[in-house]
């Protein structure tokens, strides 16, 4: 996790990758094929490397990374659990000491607004800071990987094929991390399937019923077709906050320290759940059972649903349609 004395540092960080000349436009042959017409090319994909993006892969997947040599990004970012690790809070760093929040999955990353629960990171170059030298994730040593890293022929290579430079710095690991996991595009699903080709006939008639509901009920926070608007809101899990970790348990206030963005949370996209749960910032929902009745038939101050049991099982069928199997599986 990201504490505040880290944000100035981070900014800075950031303005200065930003400001470096991208090494090449590949939106055009690389992604512009995983989109459907109806989804606009962010500007942060416009300009990246094929070869830079082969590179934070090979990163993201090295455990040699981390301070034991045994964890690296993958293991608590899974492809298979929509690069999430399926535990309602994670012992899998290098302390083994369980995080205080849930794990986030990784996919369709070009489209957020800033990153963590609390929107503490502003792009993911800042973010890739915090998993790697948390004393409890990788707990990883900047020297001690740039060795490694140039002792590796192959990342050698790698480095001098992804930047004009060749350089291997810190600002180009950050960077090659960060094409990483803005390649994690996930839009092939059968709701987009209904969506691009405009027939109603791919969705059977719960589904249909389940996607009237979401627009009347869901929508405003969970916008389609992105499934999210990635802004901050409280869905009133918690009225006391005098717990564990209460630091990070304050949700967008702790980056604010605004009163009223106390509980307040980044909005998760509503694609592939079926292979993200556990559920919320903590993971305290095992299920979207769960998480629905979370839902029903609220008249609250952030929150306003009028779900039955048959609406709660359309509303069901329909988000179901828009997990991305081959997402997780190729």
């Amino acid at each position: 996790m990201m504490n505040k004395h880290t944000v100035g540092i981070v900014t800075f960080i950031c303005w200065f990758i930003s400001c470096k000349p991208m090494e090449t436009d590949l939106a055009a042959k690389y992604f512009t094929p995983l989109l459907p017409s109806y989804i606009e090319i962010p500007k942060n994909l416009k300009d990246i490397p094929l070869e830079g993006v082969q590179l934070g892969e090979k990163l993201f997947f090295d455990a040699n990374l981390s301070s034991n040599g045994q964890v690296s990004c993958a293991t608590c970012h899974q492809k298979s659990l929509a690069f999430g690790d399926g535990e309602a809070l994670s012992n899998k760093g290098v302390s083994a000491q369980v995080l205080p929040r849930h794990t986030p999955v990784l996919f369709n990353l070009a489209w957020q607004k800033s990153f963590f629960w609390d929107g503490g990171a502003p792009d993911l170059s800042s973010q890739a800071l915090a998993p790697l030298f948390s004393e409890h994730e990788m707990d990883a040593d900047l020297n001690n990987i740039i060795a490694y890293l140039k002792s590796n022929i192959e990342y050698q290579k790698m480095f001098k094929n992804s930047f004009s430079s060749g350089k291997i710095n810190s600002l180009n690991i950050l960077k090659a991390l960060s094409w990483y996991q803005l390649s994690l595009i996930s839009f092939d699903t059968k709701y987009d399937r209904f969506r691009f080709k405009n027939d109603s006939s791919i969705l059977t008639k719960k589904e249909l019923s389940g996607l009237k509901i979401y627009e009347n009920q869901c929508n405003s926070c969970h916008t389609l077709p992105i499934a999210s608007s990635y802004d901050f809101a409280n869905n009133e899990l918690d009225t006391s906050f005098d717990y564990p970790f209460e630091d990070e348990r304050l949700g967008r206030n702790r980056i604010t320290n605004n009163a009223e963005d106390l509980g307040k949370y980044k909005i998760p996209s509503l694609r592939n759940l079926s292979f993200s749960g556990p559920y919320m910032h903590d993971g305290r929902f095992k299920n979207l059972d769960e998480v629905l009745i979370h839902y029903q038939n609220k008249a609250t101050k952030n929150i306003t649903t009028t779900l039955n049991g048959i609406d709660k099982e359309n509303l069901k069928s329909f988000l179901l349609t828009l997990n991305g199997a081959k997402f997780v599986n190729n």
